[in-house]
């Protein structure tokens, strides 16, 4: 099973519309939102006709597995970009579409949230 570019790009701009579906919402209310858009993308995956068919389960896990492999990829970008050289550079960049994945779930999902270095105060 295959899916296409142009549904990857619907998936996009429907997560950039109404958020990272995977990500948990607040209350019971919220849970029934996003079942409900869930449902309202996989209908729409579908019916696009340029790739196959899914279940809302299935389509949540091609979402999952593409934000898996943009920050994977992007991870890699940003160690080879700090790294400290001794070898080629790493020829490597994102397409339009993951760019646009990693606005959606952020660059700390890739890389980490900073934290300050624990130690003595030195005067």
């Amino acid at each position: 099973m295959r899916t296409s570019h142009p549904q990857y790009t619907i998936m996009v701009e429907f997560m950039e519309k109404h958020g990272d579906l995977s990500k948990p919402s607040g209350g019971p209310r919220g849970r029934h939102y996003v079942q409900l858009k869930w449902k309202e993308l996989s209908d729409m995956l579908n019916s696009d006709g340029t790739g196959d068919s899914r279940t809302e389960e299935k389509w949540r896990k091609v979402w999952s597995d593409f934000k898996n492999n943009v920050k994977r990829k992007w991870a890699k970008i940003n160690r080879s970009a700090h790294g400290t050289g001794g070898g080629p550079a790493l020829q490597l960049t994102l397409t339009d579409l993951e760019t646009r994945v990693m606005n959606i779930i952020g660059v700390q999902a890739a890389t980490g949230m900073p934290i300050q270095e624990a130690g003595f105060i030195q005067v």
